[in-house]
């Protein structure tokens, strides 16, 4: 269950399902292709994948009000997905067991091609955070379960980070409070090519 914070589906409650409905095969020679170039393109797709999916529209807030709200309303957990990721059947499930009641977890994450993030490390020496292989130094932001115990003991992201390494503060911030960080070791989310930067 969540909470939609984004202008399209503020206060609405949706399911997160594992499966579609059905699917319809289509004719190729029934079909007309017509190439998209508007700058409305991506967020249209996102939203028609959102609806046949029937999961929430990606929130279009620069800010992440809407993890106080969810925590307000009652809800133990949010999870928090860059809008170009797309979960798989069995992952919310999945991180909310790692995550549990104080904690927070992120799966691995298939990218286009040859691509994964299976971890974040920090080379304190060079002063760089990036993905590696099994490293637990930080969880991946592009999908992560945050609960609410975790939320209360941590605070909030930090927006003095505008794009990058709000994750890595938050899960430094996070460890130094006690909060458990579970990488979970299972490919259970796509990334789809780092479209959202």
């Amino acid at each position: 269950r969540c909470l939609g914070i984004s202008t399209l589906v503020r206060d609405t409650e949706a399911t997160f399902l594992s499966s579609l409905d059905r699917i319809e095969p289509l004719r190729p020679e029934d079909t007309t292709f017509v190439l998209d170039d508007s700058p409305g393109f991506r967020r249209s797709r996102l939203y028609l994948e959102a609806v046949l999916r029937k999961t929430p529209v990606p929130a279009t807030d620069h800010g992440l009000a809407g993890i106080e709200q969810a925590f307000a309303s009652g809800f133990a957990r949010a999870l928090l997905l860059n809008d170009d990721v797309f979960v798989r059947p069995g992952c919310v499930e999945a991180l909310k067991a790692a995550a549990g009641a104080d904690g927070a977890a992120s799966p691995w994450l298939a990218g286009e091609g040859d691509a994964r993030y299976r971890g974040g490390a920090i080379d304190w020496e060079r002063g760089y955070a990036g993905h590696r292989d099994g490293a637990n130094d930080y969880l991946i932001g592009g999908c992560v379960m945050i609960s609410r115990g975790a939320w209360e003991r941590t605070g909030p992201f930090d927006e003095a980070f505008f794009l990058y390494c709000e994750d890595v503060d938050w899960c430094l911030r996070a460890r130094a409070a006690g909060v458990p960080l579970v990488v979970v070791p299972e490919e259970l989310a796509d990334h789809v090519g780092g479209a959202s930067t």
